[in-house]
């Protein structure tokens, strides 16, 4: 069932996204597509589709779910075949295999957007103020723009069976020492 929900939430399509959209190059560069390329129409339907599911999440602001989905499907077309999507429903090595390319090329190279909200959220809860909270989201997204991906791939390599990417990430030592070396930081910066 997760798999196929999961197959379902990355859905397929795209279309030209605005410039608002700065897709990260992988660090590491996925096998170039086999089989069926996505069309635009296809990845334009996996965007509308995230966008629908994404509704409910409350940690992302709406122009940040705009601008995650938009970044996805731009990965999605570029490193998924039709033939992926498909293995991604089995139950089977091939389908975890196509899981966690999504996971790797798909999703690690957007999950700075959802990362910010969530921490400047986190943030504003815990101490209450705005300008060390917009500084350590802002820090923390560049972060994860950079390390997502490698973070990601360790993370798999211990579990290759993850269902919370983002959540396995932030739970890493790398990433909660830096968050608390970047809150310092910031806390200095601004005099607070």
């Amino acid at each position: 069932m997760k798999k196929l929900l999961l197959a379902a939430m990355l859905g397929i399509a795209l279309t030209v996204a605005p410039a608002a959209v700065r897709a990260q190059p992988a660090p590491q560069q996925p096998a170039p597509v086999t089989g069926t390329k996505l069309t635009d129409a296809e990845t334009q339907q996996y965007y509308k589709n995230c966008m629908t599911r994404s509704q409910a999440d409350q940690t992302m602001k709406p122009q940040t779910k705009d601008v995650h989905c938009q970044c996805t499907a731009i990965h999605m077309q570029r490193v998924m075949s039709m033939e992926d999507i498909r293995a991604m429903t089995g139950n089977d090595q091939p389908a975890r295999n196509a899981i966690n390319k999504v996971l790797i090329y798909v999703y690690a190279p957007c999950m700075q957007y959802p990362v910010r909200d969530l921490i400047a959220n986190r943030c504003d809860k815990e101490i209450g103020k705005p300008a060390i909270c917009n500084c350590v989201s802002d820090k923390m997204s560049a972060y994860t723009a950079s390390e997502a991906q490698r973070l990601l791939g360790s993370v798999l390599a211990q579990n290759q069976n993850i269902t919370d990417p983002m959540g396995a990430i932030m739970e890493t030592p790398d990433f909660k020492s830096n968050e608390k070396r970047l809150a310092m930081s910031c806390a200095q910066l601004i005099g607070q």
